[in-house]
């Protein structure tokens, strides 16, 4: 029988910045704030059901080629073994890519590329920099 009382079986919480895009940890965010401070085009990847823990991709940087370029954030405190499981990651990947082992200094990004021709079948886009 209904109470009329509300009830919560279940509540999640995630951490966004200003812009709602969700981070994992402070070096994520610093990235984001990097990215859209300069008027980056990027996805960023969600973790869905990948545990925490589990190395994955930043994102992709959409604004350098065609593919775009992956980008991998090593968080500052990451374990030894962490930093091993994103170096095979790394080195496996088939596009190009972009490291920050954020322990250390952020290494600059790729330049951005005028795309000059879209992708075979689809329409091209129009850039407009948010000046």
């Amino acid at each position: 029988m209904p109470s009329g009382i509300l009830s919560i079986d279940e509540i999640g919480f995630m951490n966004v910045t200003e812009t709602w895009v969700p981070f994992q940890h402070n070096d994520e965010k610093e990235l984001i704030e990097v990215l859209t401070a300069e008027h980056r085009r990027f996805v960023k990847t969600l973790r869905y059901n990948v545990l925490p823990e589990v190395p994955m991709a930043f994102g992709l940087l959409t604004d350098v080629d065609q593919q775009g370029t992956a980008l991998f954030v090593v968080p500052h405190d990451a374990k030894e073994a962490v930093r091993a499981q994103f170096d095979h990651l790394i080195s496996s990947c088939e596009l190009e890519t972009w490291r920050w082992d954020a322990s250390g200094p952020r290494p600059a990004l790729p330049g951005k590329q005028q795309r000059l021709s879209a992708p075979p079948g689809r329409r091209p886009l129009e850039h407009r920099p948010n000046n």
